[in-house]
């Protein structure tokens, strides 16, 4: 079982986060107030340490752009967050574009809606990732969960890896894991510097996050 980590805006985290155990580091490219520069200089010192995962869609908001973007800045993994979709067609171009990335498709979890969405999208991606809504639709970052159990009942459907976010960090990650059984464990605000996304990470918080998650795992044999 892997953990990623969320909310990176320096090398200095992204270094320290790997240090602490994320197998994954995640950008909100220039939405967490990391530019296209920062962004590249941080995955350049990351290198082969962890899985680089990036989301473009919260600037760019047509398949166009997002590709654009994903062929400059080169990430493991491109993560749609929402404004732009995965289909057939956006699958089909994404592989033939960028043969060498992954796609990870957000789906927001507001309720049992949540596991025919996930359904649908699983066919056109390599990863799914399950997350909270904020209120007026958005998906992620918003540090609440949401029903685990939708998780679990997604987990045994797909097809695909799926890693579970919203509002997981130390205290809970563990129980999370327990009932979702997922490929997976995300965290954002529960290990950042006073819950924002925009101060850093607590890497105190991501360490403990991280042995929690793998002890977890480890008891279960994932």
């Amino acid at each position: 079982m892997i953990t990623q980590v969320y909310g990176i805006t320096s090398i200095e985290d992204a270094l320290g986060s790997i240090a602490a155990g994320a197998d994954y580091i995640g950008i909100g490219v220039r939405s967490d107030g990391v530019s296209f520069e920062k962004c590249r200089d941080i995955f350049n010192a990351v290198g082969d340490k962890a899985v680089k995962v990036a989301i473009l869609d919260f600037v760019f908001h047509n398949e166009d752009d997002v590709l654009k973007a994903a062929e400059e800045l080169k990430p493991d993994i491109l993560h749609l967050s929402g404004s732009v979709t995965t289909s057939k067609a956006f699958f089909e171009r994404f592989r033939k574009t960028l043969p060498d990335m992954k796609l990870m498709q957000a789906v927001p979890v507001s309720g049992p809606e949540a596991i025919a969405l996930a359904e649908e999208r699983m066919r056109y991606a390599d990863y799914l990732l399950l997350d909270s809504v904020a209120h007026g639709g958005a998906i992620g970052a918003t540090g609440a969960s949401h029903d685990v159990t939708i998780d679990a009942e997604i987990v045994k459907r797909s097809i695909i890896p799926v890693i579970i976010a919203g509002g997981l960090g130390p205290d809970n990650v563990a129980e999370a894991i327990r009932i979702a059984r997922p490929f997976g464990v995300d965290t954002l605000s529960k290990t950042s510097i006073n819950g924002s996304r925009f101060y850093g990470k607590d890497l105190n918080k991501v360490r403990l996050f991280c042995k929690n998650a793998r002890k977890a795992a480890e008891e279960l044999g994932l």
